[in-house]
């Protein structure tokens, strides 16, 4: 409803609840193991994203798999090909959106969503400063250093994480400790 926007406002995580609960509890569906099996239809929909899943996997195989893929930009391009038809196919009704291409309504809906006061941002900036300030600020530099020397290494970085953590490092020192050892990834641009 408004999760396009923004966060979902409490009206929108309660519509999308009750929604949850009528089929759960006026329907019957959650009494079944399977309420649509041996459905022809929802079968062969499985069938067919089966058989497409696989020639994906061969199409990335072929590419030398997906970092290779992810290199060449494969990806990028698959989803921008595909939402450029999807959009096409919407604009000459071959594919139908309701309340977008069909059945569309004279007024535009208002969608209310959710705001966060600007005062929210001030009391965890406030927290954020008081923290740094109460933790001990070497420990939190020793632990961020081992990260650093474990992902240098190529050790596994979960304890790392822990023990950062358990001495209050914020996730964005963690971040930019490890983007210091790795670099940022920058996705290439394919038209």
């Amino acid at each position: 409803m408004d999760e396009t926007y923004a966060l979902p406002t409490e009206k929108a995580a309660k519509v999308a609840l009750r929604t949850q609960q009528l089929l759960a509890y006026e329907t019957g569906v959650a009494n079944t193991i399977d309420p649509l099996g041996g459905s022809y239809y929802v079968e062969s929909l499985t069938n067919r994203l089966e058989e497409e899943t696989y020639k994906y996997f061969d199409k990335i195989d072929k590419l030398g798999g997906v970092i290779s893929a992810i290199e060449k930009g494969f990806f990028q391009k698959e989803i921008s090909q595909s939402a450029y038809a999807y959009q096409k196919a919407l604009e000459k009704k071959k594919k139908f959106h309701v309340g977008v291409n069909v059945f569309e309504d004279e007024e535009k809906p208002q969608i209310e969503t959710l705001k966060i006061s600007p005062e929210v941002e001030k009391v965890q900036i406030r927290k954020l400063l008081r923290l740094k300030k109460e933790r001990s600020n070497k420990r939190v530099r020793e632990r961020l250093s081992a990260l650093r020397k474990a992902a240098r290494d190529g050790e596994n970085l979960l304890p790392r994480i822990l023990s950062c953590v358990r001495e209050y490092a914020t996730l964005g020192e963690m971040c930019n400790t490890l983007k210091e050892e790795y670099g940022v990834y920058h996705e290439p641009i394919i038209f």
